[in-house]
């Protein structure tokens, strides 16, 4: 039987049926590339489990059978690779580990496979304890060690409750690729492609252009894919500019652009703030027949929405749908953020509900952008309207939602929206998002220390006026509480000092001083309350108030 054949005998079998006893008769006429193929053809058709019965089979069988040597070098390679799809980045390492243990080496196509399967994993990897590294490649690995070979290879990816380290997916392909070269096994393009790609999801940019020069010094010609590769990898770490020169030199290297080279320059122009250059190039796509895809049409509506221009974002979005073009969460994200931006909450409304209605599920940037966009037209209940319709579709909110919906409410002057504004705020700070901060912060201390510090700062999270009111007000019921405990607190905290500080915005936790808006608010409140509370310069963080 040929492997055409024997791929449709196993789609025409029961879902509860063996495909091993339907097909093992057969697998004695094909060699290992043979099977190699049938195993690839199977995932193809949405049969990687009966690829991966049939491969799992033939690695149970001993060493004398007639079809052990169908396990080699080329069927678990292609086992590896099937494994990238699925993120089964645990089973393709115990794959490798199985390998070493049969005696098999590793080639160019195997490394380049797992790295490929390394970067397709989108979650960090957990941890085991500490003990001496090996190398999953090491060859003194027998059958024994290839139970744990994992456990070895990711000595150095445990997470250390101590130094709370942690090592992602994309960091052991980069060992994977280390581990190649000392081998002295040379990469091919293929490897190259994966390698710019894993640089692109590190943020290493440079690193990732750089690779096209190291192609060339290994007597490589990067190909389409290659630079590609690297102008996303630009877009993904914020450098349009750098990936509009890698575009400038797949040109001169005499190559032609293709679908995926567009849709990725369309997203550079709009990152880049060039809405004109993005649909020049989009206009050039079309005339050459290149397919639009779902990403080309995201790329180019997001690049409208950067450029204010919402009633084209929607024209957009209506020729995508006119061209059988399915939108997803991202195209849905970057029109409300477009309508939003625009002032018109009720577009953006609309686009929700299309996007709901299209089987499509919101995500925190859906909510985001919808309630933000009630708010900035003062709507405020539909804007908590949206906030609870997030919550009951078990979407957590971030701080940005949270201080959207608390300033909305607060904004009211209602004391019902006010009320509901501080419980939400409760909410927040027991989740995280919101956390006040205590340091030392008299800088000219000889004494050193927490407790020899003159100065106790407080640095209160807070960047619009509703929330600083809300921090404030936070603040000080746990500065009373803290005068009023019997438990020797106040001794510790207040006791010696010569000021108290209150900051508002950046902290560890926060990347941003308040707003001074927020900041006014708070020194009007402060006044109000004749508290003996200043604007000054002692405090550490900007926006301070001694």
């Amino acid at each position: 039987m040929s492997v055409e054949e024997l791929v449709k005998l196993c789609s025409s079998l029961p879902g509860g049926a063996s495909a091993v006893a339907a097909v093992a008769p057969a697998l004695t006429y094909l060699d290992s590339r043979a099977m190699a193929a049938f195993m690839k053809e199977l995932a193809k058709t949405q049969q990687l489990s009966r690829a991966m019965e049939i491969f799992d089979w033939l690695k149970s069988l001993p060493a004398d059978h007639e079809l052990y040597s169908l396990c080699d070098v080329y069927t678990f390679t292609t086992a590896i690779s099937l494994m990238g799809p699925s993120q089964q980045l645990r089973r393709a390492l115990e794959l490798v580990g199985e390998m070493r243990a049969r005696g098999l080496s590793c080639n160019v196509h195997t490394y380049s496979a797992l790295m490929n399967v390394c970067i397709k994993v989108r979650c960090s990897m957990g941890g085991v304890a500490q003990m001496q590294p090996q190398s999953v490649f090491d060859h003194s690995c027998t059958t024994t060690d290839a139970r744990h070979f994992v456990t070895c290879l990711l000595a150095h990816a445990f997470v250390d409750p101590g130094s709370v380290l942690q090592c992602d997916a994309c960091d052991l392909a980069l060992d994977v690729f280390k581990q190649m070269h000392e081998d002295r096994i040379r990469p091919n393009v293929v490897t190259y492609n994966t390698l710019v790609d894993v640089y692109g999801k590190t943020g290493q940019w440079e690193q990732a252009v750089r690779v096209l020069d190291d192609m060339r010094e290994e007597d490589l010609e990067p190909e389409v894919r290659t630079y590609n590769t690297a102008i996303i990898a630009c877009n993904m770490c914020g450098q349009p500019q750098e990936a509009l020169k890698v575009h400038q030199k797949l040109l001169e290297a005499g190559l032609q652009p293709i679908s995926t080279t567009y849709t990725a320059l369309i997203s550079a122009y709009g990152k880049a703030g060039q809405l004109d250059k993005a649909l020049e190039t989009f206009q050039t796509m079309m005339q050459r027949g290149c397919e639009r895809s779902v990403i080309t049409y995201s790329a180019l509506i997001s690049a409208c929405e950067k450029a204010g221009r919402w009633e084209l974002a929607l024209q957009l979005f209506d020729q995508m749908q006119r061209e059988g073009c399915a939108p997803n969460t991202v195209t849905y994200n970057s029109l409300i953020t477009a309508c939003q931006q625009g002032g018109q909450p009720e577009k953006a409304c609309e686009v929700f509900e299309q996007m709901k209605h299209h089987g499509c599920r919101p995500d925190v940037v859906t909510f985001a952008a919808l309630i933000n966009a009630y708010h900035r037209a003062g709507q405020w209940h539909k804007c908590l309207q949206a906030f609870e319709q997030m919550q009951q579709q078990n979407c957590k909110p971030d701080s940005f939602v949270y201080q959207t919906v608390i300033d909305s409410l607060w904004q009211t002057g209602v004391a019902w929206a006010q009320a509901r504004a501080w419980q939400l705020y409760g909410t927040a700070a027991r989740n995280w998002q919101y956390r006040f901060t205590v340091q030392a912060a008299n800088s000219g201390s000889s004494g050193g220390g927490f407790g020899a510090s003159r100065d106790l700062e407080y640095i209160v999270p807070a960047f619009t006026p509703g929330v600083a009111v809300l921090a404030l007000r936070k603040w000080l019921l746990e500065v009373v509480a803290q005068l009023s405990s019997d438990s020797g607190s106040r001794s510790l905290l207040f006791m010696g000092r010569d000021r108290i500080l209150l900051s508002l915005g950046r902290s560890r936790h926060a990347k941003e001083p308040g707003s001074s808006t927020a900041c006014q608010t708070l020194l009007s409140v402060l006044t109000g309350f004749r508290s003996p509370f200043r604007p000054g310069s002692g405090a550490v963080t900007p926006g301070g108030y001694v």
